[in-house]
């Protein structure tokens, strides 16, 4: 009965760290500085057109139900990009250069 709760507890906060990926990755293609000003109808498109690569990445490697499922340290270092690239997005989502958002990430200051 403790092991079935525990599992439970454990799948829903996978499900929610999944959902505050697609969430900050959908945030940075919305706030991503624009070179023209002018393309603003261009964001609902930019943070469908990122959400759903991560959405792909995720059905076909790491979903239960995945079309081509990884095991072992393959799967963990996919989870670890894909997680990764999610805390990335979140860090990154208002720099203007990657270089910045980089070192933004990792959290190097002068």
């Amino acid at each position: 009965m403790l092991w079935t709760a525990l599992k439970d507890a454990n799948l829903l906060l996978a499900f929610l760290l999944e959902l505050a990926v697609y969430a900050s990755a959908a945030w940075w293609a919305w706030t991503r500085p624009r070179r023209r000003p002018r393309r603003h109808w261009l964001r609902p498109f930019a943070a469908l057109a990122t959400v759903s690569l991560f959405a792909i990445v995720w059905g076909t490697f790491c979903a239960p139900s995945a079309t081509f499922p990884l095991h072992g340290l393959t799967r963990a270092a996919v989870e670890l990009a894909w997680y990764g690239a999610g805390a990335a997005a979140l860090a990154c989502r208002t720099v203007r250069t990657p270089c910045a958002g980089a070192i933004r990430f990792v959290g190097w200051r002068r």
